[in-house]
């Protein structure tokens, strides 16, 4: 008898095992950003590989393209093992002046920066 209930609780585990979670999509977006310093039409802004302008007035229009968070796997579908990234989290956004790289910011960081009321997420950039 003990060795069937061993058996049977073996099997029920073999049966459960690891689990994989796909997170949803998050869409592609566009954010307005405002440098707040002096020149800014000297700056520029990349995200990821392609490159905008900053106007006068210190803003520039962001496209943010769309992203996965990676998959979680959970060992019996109940105790997360490995969690999935944010690549949203990841340093991909850095301003720019000539050659030099004065700030890396990432996605959900200029996400999280104060908005004016035009509703353009402001950054200040210190001693420039």
């Amino acid at each position: 008898m003990r060795h069937l209930a061993i058996g049977l609780v073996g099997f029920a585990l073999d049966l459960t095992g690891c689990a994989y979670a796909l997170h949803p999509m998050v869409r592609p977006s566009q954010h307005s950003i405002k440098l707040t310093l002096e020149a800014p039409a000297r700056y520029r802004i990349r995200v990821l590989e392609k490159e905008y302008a900053v106007n006068v007035d210190g803003t520039a229009v962001l496209d943010f393209p769309a992203t996965r968070q990676d998959c979680t796997v959970y060992l019996f579908n109940l105790i997360p093992i490995s969690g999935g990234k944010d690549p949203r989290d990841a340093k991909s956004i850095s301003v720019l002046t000539g050659d030099r790289t004065v700030k890396v910011l990432s996605m959900n960081q200029v996400l999280k920066l104060p908005v004016d009321a035009s509703g353009a997420h402001l950054l200040t950039i210190e001693g420039r």
